[in-house]
């Protein structure tokens, strides 16, 4: 996959998997497992070196204080879990933290969602397929989004920058 993106030139963040967490009896203990996530964690950091892309760590994001269940079986995250995990993320990619960390996310979707119109427009195939005789003249509208989507891209690096300063 990695390859297949290479010619792209698109940032690519590789994660480590998610530490199992230790649940107690009668589940079994996790140590010989994580041991195994360490394993393929350094892979894939080794990976992300040699390519020259992010490496994220995200084995210790999870902790034993939150106040609601972060897993549903020691693995699985559940909404909790999801939040700790993606604010935490934020703040290793971007340096930034608490509201800081907000404005970045919602940049992030909304320059998700001027991707998503992008490449999947709503009607591609009056656009580009067997109707594009109909509306067809619509679809020079579908580049016009590239600009709108660099745009985004650099609030979201400027702002990471002015965080990490």
């Amino acid at each position: 996959m990695l390859d297949t993106v290479a010619p792209t030139k698109a940032r690519v963040v590789l994660l480590s998997p998610v530490a199992q967490a230790k649940l107690g009896k009668p589940l079994p203990d996790p140590t010989k497992q994580n041991e195994n996530v360490r394993l393929y964690a350094e892979v894939i950091r080794d990976v992300a070196t040699k390519r020259d892309h992010y490496f994220i760590d995200i084995q210790d994001f999870l902790t034993a204080q939150s106040k609601t269940p972060v897993t549903l079986n020691g693995i699985h995250l559940t909404d909790a879990g999801y939040r700790e995990t993606a604010a935490r993320f934020v703040e290793r990619l971007c340096g930034g933290e608490g509201v800081a960390d907000e404005k970045i996310r919602r940049l992030i979707v909304a320059k998700n969602e001027l991707y998503f119109h992008r490449w999947r427009p709503q009607n591609v195939t009056y656009l580009f397929g067997f109707r594009k005789h109909e509306q067809g003249k619509n679809a020079r509208e579908i580049p016009q989004f590239d600009p709108l989507i660099e745009a985004k891209e650099k609030e979201i690096h400027d702002l990471a920058s002015k965080l990490n300063n």
